[in-house]
C-alpha cells in the first residue's frame, strides 16, 4: 500500500470505535522480517488471527491475538461464564500447543525473523532476475519471503 494508507484507515476506525483485525496467517511469525505483518507496516490490530505459522504446520493449531481493549471485554464476560466460558470443545490440544511453544522456541532461537528479512530481498532480487524480462511477467514484488510474480498477456 501506499505511504500513510494504514494510518489514515487507523484513524478513521479509531473514529468510528470499529475493530481492526489482522489476519496473519500468512504474513506471520517473520515471513515478511519482522513477527508478524501488522509490525511490518505500522499496524496496531485490535485481533491477530494466526495459524500455520504458529507451528510451521507440523501440528493443527490456530489462535486470536487479542489487544488490551479487547482481553478487558473478555474479562468482563468471564465474571458471568467463568473462565472457561470463551474456550471451545476442541481448542488447545496438547500435542499442537507443545508444537507451537516448540516452533516459537526455534523461531527465537535460529533468528528466523531477521533471517526472513534479509533472505527475503536476495530471494526476490534473484527472482526478479530470473524472469523479470520474460514478456509475460510484469512485476516480481514482495516482502520479506513472500513474493509474487505479475503475469500479463504481453508486455
Amino acid at each position: 500500500p501506499p505511504a500513510g494508507y494504514w494510518e489514515k484507515i487507523q484513524a478513521v476506525l479509531k473514529k468510528y470505535d470499529v475493530l481492526l483485525v489482522a489476519d496473519e496467517v500468512v504474513t506471520g511469525f517473520g515471513r515478511l522480517g519482522t513477527m508478524f505483518g501488522s509490525h511490518h507496516y505500522g499496524i496496531k490490530p485490535d485481533l491477530i488471527t494466526i495459524a500455520k505459522g504458529l507451528t510451521s504446520a507440523y501440528a493443527p493449531l490456530s489462535g486470536v491475538i487479542v489487544s488490551d481493549k479487547v482481553w478487558q471485554v473478555l474479562v468482563k464476560g468471564s465474571d458471568k461464564l467463568g473462565s472457561l466460558g470463551h474456550g471451545w470443545t476442541y481448542s488447545a490440544h496438547p500435542i499442537c500447543v507443545a508444537a507451537g511453544v516448540a516452533n516459537l522456541e526455534l523461531i527465537d532461537e535460529m533468528d528466523l525473523v531477521r533471517n526472513a528479512g534479509e533472505t527475503g530481498a536476495y530471494f526476490r532480487a534473484e527472482l526478479a532476475k530470473a524472469v523479470g524480462d520474460h514478456k509475460h511477467v510484469w512485476e516480481v514484488r514482495g516482502d520479506g519471503m513472500l513474493a509474487a510474480i505479475e503475469f500479463v498477456k504481453d508486455r
